[in-house]
């Protein structure tokens, strides 16, 4: 307790809101042709179509996503804070069950990466519906065969992969949704849901457990839940920022 005391009145005095307030001005510009270039960047995301914070979550798309991804997120986080006990479960040692975790981080490195690339391809709606179903059949794959340490260890790796994606895909597709105004702070009402109930994955995860003596109903619910997932995103109709954004643009008339 002493020692977070300490650290917080630290950082009153050394974090700071921007890096101009330290002296770090962008691109070597001065103060006041920084100022320019934010106040121009500024109106032009004013003039493009966006929702305000209480529009967005008056709407049904926000709150599609929202609860379908949190439930989603509430089986990754009961996998993912519990998987050295998970490996335990299936027989591992304390050393090997440690690596569950590394087999699932490493690969949600070419996760992110690919996440990007297939969204730029496919579209971000259909990268989510792509991996959504990528990872139900991953989870379908747990709950039939990750009883032994090398399935286990398959699923880690594999939902590294075909899970981190949506982590990139989200902010784009909120930007496309709601626009880009108000994006960090409808952001923030998103992740504020997803965490409130995608939190209690691991208690959910440690129940299971203790009732069954096996996680493997885990994986069962982390397939419904993403299955779910994909059809509520088929259902998410496109927002007013998305209609006028795909109005063709017409030329001033000089």
């Amino acid at each position: 307790m002493k020692n977070n005391s300490i650290v917080f009145l630290l950082a009153l005095f050394l974090i700071k809101d921007t890096p101009e307030s330290v002296g770090l001005q962008m691109d070597g510009m001065s103060y006041e042709e920084a100022k320019a270039v934010l106040g121009a960047v500024g109106k032009m995301l004013a003039d493009e179509p966006h929702m305000t914070r209480g529009e967005a979550l008056k709407s049904a798309q926000f709150w599609i996503i929202a609860i379908s991804l949190a439930l989603a997120t509430l089986v990754f986080t009961g996998f993912l804070f519990n998987a050295t006990m998970i490996g335990l479960s299936v027989g591992m040692t304390a050393a090997q069950a440690a690596l569950v975790m590394s087999a699932w981080a490493l690969p949600s490195v070419i996760g992110r990466f690919g996440g990007g690339w297939v969204a730029d391809k496919l579209g971000k709606r259909k990268a989510f519906l792509f991996f959504g179903f990528l990872i139900a059949i991953g989870y379908t794959y747990a709950w039939l065969f990750a009883l032994s340490p090398t399935p286990l260890y398959i699923f880690a790796i594999w939902s590294g992969i075909v899970m981190s994606p949506i982590l990139v895909i989200v902010p784009p597709f909120f930007g496309d949704l709601f626009g880009r105004l108000h994006l960090a702070s409808i952001l923030g009402l998103f992740g504020l849901v997803v965490g409130a109930i995608g939190g209690l994955g691991p208690l959910v995860a440690g129940r299971i457990a203790e009732a069954t003596n096996s996680y493997q109903l885990l994986y069962l619910l982390g397939a419904v839940a993403n299955v779910l997932f994909v059809i509520m995103i088929l259902f998410v109709k496109l927002t007013r920022v998305e209609q006028e954004m795909s109005k063709p643009k017409t030329a001033g008339v000089a």
